[in-house]
């Protein structure tokens, strides 16, 4: 198995494009892939099958705590974050992130946070800003960026928002990703010694659902306190410390990127220090 992983966030048009995108590895390409793709919670998961017919790799929705293994397309199933420790999966209902479950975020910041330098993670079509994050912790862990050209993407938002977020290694259209994801597969980096990223070990696992209390006195001491409520349940809304993409947390523990709140609630009610460039 290579010492690379590959963590891949889609959300509108995703799945012509994942598709699109697997159909072009081979059988025998040496990683694992992990996917979170938004569905409805109520969708009946066919990802997996559409995916396994689209190309040469086996895809499938995982078992919590199943091991990791090279060759394989790991998806998140409906209603459920995936989530990747050293060498097996994690399955949670933890709080929905920018209202989605699964989330693209707590995906990438699981793998950069377990897997530091080795991941790549790719950013896909999609509406608003999910994944623009986790791509921010992939970088900040010495990993790869791949994100697909907004001109090819279907919908381009997502793409775009990554693209003004973070230094990308790859900007490249799908047809010429696979190529990209090939080569890196190839590779087996040093790996390198990144410390401890408090807030990030925080947020995996308020994603994992086994937060406690001590985690959520240091969410409080590392974020400001807002005058806003969080649109699900009504606790107030924490910003999270990291200025180079806006994020709020509440104390239930549903985060939302400032554009995706924007969008919830209008530009009225988010203060300019919390607004997304």
């Amino acid at each position: 198995m290579s010492g690379r992983i590959f963590v891949i966030g889609a959300s509108m048009n995703g799945i012509a494009a994942l598709s699109r995108l697997v159909r072009q590895l081979p059988a025998d390409f040496p990683a694992p892939l992990f996917i979170a793709q938004h569905v409805s919670p109520a969708s009946r998961g066919w990802l997996p099958r559409i995916l396994s017919r689209a190309g040469p790799l086996p895809a499938e929705h995982p078992r919590d705590l199943e091991p990791i293994e090279a060759g394989h397309i790991y998806v998140a199933p409906p209603d459920h974050h995936l989530l990747v420790g050293k060498g097996y999966i994690r399955l949670s209902q933890g709080p929905r992130e920018n209202h989605v479950r699964p989330a693209i975020d707590p995906l990438f910041r699981s793998a950069a946070l377990s897997y530091g330098n080795a991941v790549v993670g790719v950013v896909l079509t999609g509406e608003l800003n999910d994944g623009t994050a986790g791509l921010i912790a992939i970088k900040d862990r010495g990993g790869v960026a791949i994100i697909q050209d907004p001109l090819e993407a279907a919908s381009p938002s997502m793409p775009r928002s990554a693209l003004a977020h973070v230094k990308a290694d790859y900007c490249c259209r799908l047809d010429d990703m696979a190529e990209v994801l090939m080569r890196l597969a190839a590779d087996d980096p040093e790996p390198g010694d990144c410390g401890l990223d408090e807030l990030m070990a925080i947020e995996c696992r308020i994603a994992a659902d086994v937060s406690g209390s001590e985690d959520w006195r240091r969410l409080r001491e590392l974020g400001a306190p807002t005058d806003l409520n969080c649109p699900v349940c009504q606790c107030e809304l924490y910003q999270l410390p990291d200025k180079r993409m806006p994020r709020l947390r509440c104390r239930a523990g549903h985060a939302f990127t400032a554009q995706t709140l924007l969008a919830e609630t209008g530009s009225g009610m988010v203060p300019p220090s919390a607004r997304s460039a």
